[in-house]
């Protein structure tokens, strides 16, 4: 019983997997963003209140996740990488922070919208999960809204999400800052 456990966590967390990119594929986003255009739009403000690199990241990833639907099969990992890359940053990232999933963690002031982190996803048993930070929920409770996959290989975009971020042991920057 116990060795059934801990497959089904390791098949089910987002571990890399051949990736193939899906464009402009139309998926229904039952959580979309609603854009509106009196700017109270909390991942437009985070767009435009942070660092170039981190404005870059976010840009694109609301791109490739609302507006285009893109799809990119494989891990959550695959995922925020491409979206790096395609804002300009797929070799020019900088480790900010790094542990092991066991910890000790970071210090969640650290963390800034547009970084790639790593951490244990609560929410689903446990796993390492890894996602695009936008911005605090919550931050005494360290309730943080990230852009991630599901991984799996779902035939889905990416999406926003709310996650418990007590648990952050790495961190990857968009550029040098």
């Amino acid at each position: 019983m116990i060795l059934l456990m801990v497959s089904m966590l390791i098949i089910s967390s987002c571990s890399r997997k051949v990736v193939k990119v899906v464009e402009n594929r139309k998926v229904v986003d039952n959580k979309k963003n609603k854009n509106d255009k009196s700017g109270s739009d909390p991942i437009i403000n985070t767009e435009k209140n942070t660092s170039e690199g981190g404005k870059a990241v976010l840009e694109i990833g609301r791109k490739m996740a609302l507006k285009d639907k893109t799809i990119v099969k494989g891990s959550c990992w695959d995922y925020i990488n491409e979206v790096y890359k395609r804002a300009g940053y797929g070799t020019n990232k900088k480790v900010v922070y790094k542990s092991k999933k066991s910890g000790p963690y970071v210090d969640i002031s650290k963390i800034q919208p547009g970084d790639w982190i790593y951490y244990v996803n609560y929410s689903y048993g446990g796993v390492e999960h890894s996602g695009i930070f936008v911005y605090w929920k919550d931050y005494k409770n360290k309730i943080g809204v990230t852009l991630s996959y599901g991984g799996e290989s779902r035939n889905e975009p990416g999406r926003y999400r709310s996650y418990d971020l007590k648990s952050v042991y790495y961190i990857t920057r968009a550029g040098t800052n």
